[in-house]
């Protein structure tokens, strides 16, 4: 299996290509811009035969690498000097390569090595805005979305958390040095698509580029290599991407999670057999409403499942049931049919390897099917197979096109029919994210299930419920962990949750684990909001000098990855920072308000015997704390 990166035109050409000769194609994800796309040079060698020794890096030098959106990769907190950077390569991948001599070695986007981005420096030292011009990397003259035009870009502030110092402070400086950085700029086109099938290829490609310029740097040590040239030791690393999705199998079995797996297992080989983690956030839908688990009842039957699909969204809607894994039973075990609102007619029932379409009245065509009903059998990597089911809507509203068909708006109505479940077995129904992002024009608005018996407030004081205690619907707040992070064994990635720092609460949207599933709590949990009053942290801003406020498990997972290349650099691993924090958390938190308390679902006299207290789900082993104040907010703070 390979992946191909094409434009329109040559991705049409390509599909038709392989059809004609038998092949087959995993799955189509949308087309990139072509400029952003050339054919590299192979002939053109990839690296100088020899490469400068590094004399400030040593045993104790953690590589830092992050894959976000809108990476300031000039900013004045990644530098060790007014032009000297610590960025060793960035790779925008929505850069246009219409003057690129494919020199570089990439088929997308361009990139930049550290001695570039110092001449950059050299010649825009205190002007981020002409730098970035300069560099191509944004382009003042189109309307597209390009994150570094925007005070706030996601990537610049994740990175300050993870690695941003002050190079002018002697201390910060001498830390600084050894934390190189390699960075992966996504293009918005994947970012904003949310199947995953472009995210996919992306972050394989990302991840291999790291890859192979972490055993560059490694080279760059002295003491690393042998007297015949060859690496004996390699740069450890922490790959920061803060990011997430609400759909997928949450069993480990996607190809994101895969391919995470598959580098976590492969770095770890190279000579000196280098320490490596993937840190990833908890996810942010604890409160979204998009995860419902259906149990069948004694009588065989399964309740009906709402679904609220909201008008003005310009983005199609997707939802996702999975069966249980089964071993060998290819013969359905349920039928799926859909009930429009506006007592429209309903949809057919589901069919095994085939698909039903709802179409409006009189119309027969496949091109006017308003949703869908797609259903059939998942092989699992490791043997197995669980049966699927994806239901796909139309947007309620035109997005320019005024002849195209739109779905209704309101509730849509899952009915199932149970074949052969036996009573007690649960299926999850997730709802695929459909938000907008940050400087993207407002199409997707988020869909979720309104079922009348979810208790979404407090009864006594009306403020929102947080808690997974004695939830009264099968939609629930459990199993709404990031749907990237749910491999296991020794290839896991370390997974973040997000708490208060003013009381130690978590945040009301940090995700949940599961109490069936195989990730049953995030790893630990860091600062992602000062206070309810101060929803986010500060850090850098898109520009130097700059500081703004955001929030999110996105924010509090670089915490993370901070303090795991500390840990690293002095020879401990992932195991003591998680059995610090474990320990501290146990003995007692002292926040900025006094002592945190316990944070149990209903406190400590919970009659519910089957109920958890909450951070078995939600904080993982607890809640990273330092009374010092963080490196990000020092500037700030004195």
């Amino acid at each position: 299996m390979f992946s191909v990166v094409a434009s329109d035109k040559a991705l049409e050409d390509l599909v038709k290509l392989v059809h004609e000769l038998g092949g087959k194609i995993a799955s189509v994800g949308p087309s990139l811009r072509p400029e952003t796309i050339s054919a590299p040079n192979l002939a053109v060698p990839r690296a100088p035969a020899v490469l400068p020794l590094r004399t400030e890096w040593g045993e104790d030098t953690v590589i830092v690498a992050i894959i976000d959106d809108g990476i300031g990769f000039a900013h004045e907190r990644f530098r060790h000097g007014l032009t000297e950077t610590r960025v060793e390569y960035f790779w925008d991948m929505s850069q246009d390569r219409t003057n690129n001599k494919g020199t570089d070695g990439l088929c997308v986007g361009g990139s930049f090595d550290k001695d570039q981005i110092d001449g950059f420096l050299r010649r825009f030292p205190d002007n981020d805005e002409l730098l970035y011009e300069a560099s191509g990397t944004i382009d003042t003259s189109s309307n597209r979305r390009q994150s570094l035009k925007f005070r706030r870009a996601h990537g610049t502030h994740v990175l300050d958390l993870a690695t941003g110092y002050d190079y002018r402070n002697p201390s910060e400086r001498a830390a600084a040095v050894k934390r190189p950085i390699i960075a992966v700029q996504l293009p918005s086109e994947v970012i904003s698509e949310r199947s995953d099938i472009l995210m996919v290829d992306a972050l394989r490609l990302a991840l291999d580029q790291i890859s192979e310029k972490a055993l560059e740097l490694s080279r760059q040590v002295p003491g690393f290599m042998d007297e015949n040239g060859k690496l004996k030791k390699t740069l450890p690393i922490v790959v920061n991407f803060s990011f997430g999705t609400t759909a997928g199998p949450h069993d480990g079995s996607s190809i994101v999670e895969e391919t995470i797996a598959e580098f976590l297992e492969y770095y770890p080989t190279n000579p000196g057999n280098p320490k490596c983690e993937c840190v990833l956030p908890a996810g942010n839908s604890h409160l979204w409403r998009v995860v419902a688990r259906l149990e069948v009842q004694e009588d065989g039957t399964i309740e009906s499942l709402p679904w609220r699909v909201s008008s003005n969204d310009k983005t199609s809607s997707y939802l996702h049931i999975w069966l249980p894994e089964a071993s060998d039973n290819d013969d359905p075990q349920i039928r799926l049919s859909l009930k429009p609102p506006l007592d429209c007619a309903p949809c057919g029932l589901s069919e095994l390897g085939s698909h039903v379409d709802w179409l409006p009245e009189g119309k027969t065509n496949e091109h006017y099917a308003r949703a869908g009903i797609y259903h059939r059998i998942v092989h699992q990597p490791a043997g197995g197979q669980r049966e699927q089911i994806t239901v796909a809507l139309r947007p309620t509203e035109n997005d320019g096109d005024l002849d195209a068909e739109t779905s209704p708006a309101g509730i849509w109505r899952l009915d199932f029919e149970n074949i052969g479940l036996a009573p007690g077995t649960v299926i999850d129904v997730r709802i695929r994210r459909d938000d907008s992002l940050i400087g993207q024009r407002p199409t997707g608005r988020q869909s979720y299930f309104d079922h009348p018996g979810h208790r979404r407030f407090e009864p006594d004081t009306g403020r929102i419920r947080v808690d997974a205690c004695k939830e009264q619907s099968p939609v629930t707040r459990l199993g709404t962990l990031n749907g990237y992070v749910h491999a296991t064994g020794p290839h896991d990635p370390v997974i973040v949750g997000g708490y208060r720092r003013s009381d130690g609460e978590m945040a009301d949207y940090s995700s949940s684990g599961s109490l069936t599933g195989k990730k049953k709590e995030p790893t630990l949990s860091a600062v992602s909001e000062e206070g309810a009053y101060h929803r986010g942290v500060i850090a850098a801003g898109t520009r130097s000098g700059s500081a703004v406020i955001q929030n999110g498990t996105s924010v509090s997972t670089p915490v993370i990855t901070r303090f795991l290349a500390d840990f690293i650099a002095e020879g401990r691993d992932r195991a003591a920072l998680v059995e610090l924090v474990r320990t501290t958390d146990a003995g007692g938190l002292y926040g900025p308000r006094g002592y945190y308390k316990d944070p149990d679902c209903n406190g400590a006299n919970c009659e519910d015997p089957g109920c958890r207290r909450l951070y078995c789900f939600r904080r993982g082993a607890g809640r990273l704390f330092s009374d010092q104040i963080p490196p990000h907010r020092r500037r700030i703070d004195h």
